[in-house]
């Protein structure tokens, strides 16, 4: 009888030790979840803040598409060109081998291994909604993104880097998850990173068809408010390519 007693006891102190460490842990998580959102909303202002003294963009580009199921993966790099609010100029290299360009007016995608150009009017809201994510979080800040996404920081980490001298670096990974699901929309979610040394995304992944595709551009080198010609965002539209407009 004691024996039984006292496996009892022992069975609901087991019991009242799970349940106490639940509820810990669903607290825990709770006061990290509300961490994380307080966090976002203070990057989103950061990154709104710097977008307010941003003139220009140079930068290297590096892409990368990945289809996971068939361990495919395509790398290219380039150069990048922005000013705000809409013009923007890429050129990426073999193997994908495209230009695109914007003057805010018109869109002009350039495909040299189909020698095709596709050229396109801007939408109502002054972009084409395909390549959006090429400015994403840069020029109209965040106020858009709020609007049509939901947002969500995933993690924040902090790097030491040293050169010479010892330099902690923080970066944060959000996710976007289009709102309006019945929307017709390319990519089922997209996620930038962004760092404590610009406060503007220097990385964009988008995921496309469930995941099967992920795409990312990422920017390196990158030299702000540096003297843009107007001229680089118009496209020229090469000798005996196939021209289609829409």
């Amino acid at each position: 009888m004691e024996r039984d007693k006292s496996h009892m006891n022992g069975c609901l102190k087991l019991c009242f030790a799970l349940i106490f460490s639940t509820v810990f842990l669903a607290h825990a998580e709770a006061g990290k979840t509300t961490d994380f959102e307080t966090e976002l909303t203070q990057l989103l202002d950061k990154i709104n803040a710097a977008n307010k003294q941003l003139e220009s963009v140079k930068a290297d580009i590096n892409y990368q598409r990945d289809i996971p199921l068939l361990g495919e993966s395509e790398k290219s790099s380039g150069k990048f060109y922005f000013v705000p609010p809409d013009k923007i100029s890429m050129a990426l290299d073999k193997p994908r081998n495209e230009e695109i360009y914007s003057d805010g007016e018109k869109w002009w995608l350039v495909d040299h291994s189909a020698n095709q150009v596709e050229i396109y009017t801007v939408d109502a809201e002054g972009r084409m909604a395909e390549s959006a994510f090429l400015t994403l979080g840069y020029g109209s800040g965040c106020e858009d993104l709020r609007e049509k996404y939901d947002l969500k920081l995933l993690d924040k980490t902090r790097e030491t880097k040293e050169n010479n001298d010892v330099k902690t670096h923080t970066e944060w990974h959000v996710r976007l998850t289009p709102k309006d699901k019945e929307k017709s929309a390319r990519f089922d979610q997209m996620e930038f990173e962004v760092s404590d040394d610009l406060f503007l995304p220097h990385k964009v992944i988008l995921y496309e068809s469930d995941g099967e595709i992920i795409q990312s551009y990422s920017l390196n080198n990158i030299r702000l408010n540096e003297k843009i010609d107007d001229k680089r965002f118009i496209g020229d539209i090469p000798r005996g390519y196939t021209t289609i407009s829409q």
